[in-house]
């Protein structure tokens, strides 16, 4: 029994065709497989540029945005700041959205919080590893660990 494939052609088995014809058919779809994947390729990068477009546009409005607060708070006096509880040298935080008269928010949206948040995550994987290699294969074995999994385990601490 033969199989059937998609660029096999719907003829009677009583019925030959021609070589030549079945090499131009297999050509016409084949050109029109490459046109249809060509066409669909090009709607994902539509799409795929469209979106960006958009977070692009996004993040420029809200760039301006936070400029425009920027400079209206600082053109404003001392006093007026004091008013709204505004300190001057928080100007930057209060464009970006941060609560300014919460002293955590302040602390964790400030130019190093980042960094000294990654030093701390750092530091408690370093702990965690340091603390399971220091058990023995035995005591790794009772928790249901080996010892390859300490690593691993350290990471996601």
């Amino acid at each position: 029994m033969t199989e059937h494939h998609s660029f096999h052609t719907n003829v009677s088995p009583e019925v030959e065709v021609p070589f030549d014809l079945q090499v131009r058919r297999h050509t016409a779809r084949a050109r029109q497989m490459q046109a249809e994947a060509v066409a669909e390729s090009l709607a994902g990068v539509w799409h795929a540029l469209g979106r960006g477009l958009r977070a692009s546009t996004g993040w420029l409005l809200e760039q301006r945005r936070r400029a425009l607060s920027r400079s209206a708070l600082t053109a404003c006096s001392d006093r007026t700041l004091a008013d709204i509880g505004i300190p001057r040298e928080h100007i930057h935080l209060a464009a970006r959205g941060v609560d300014v008269r919460d002293p955590i928010a302040v602390s964790e949206a400030g130019p190093w919080a980042r960094i000294w948040r990654m030093r701390d995550r750092r530091r408690e994987q370093l702990r965690v590893y340091r603390e399971l290699m220091g058990y023995s294969d035995r005591d790794l074995e009772e928790i249901g660990l080996r010892r390859s999994d300490v690593a691993g385990i350290a990471r996601t601490a």
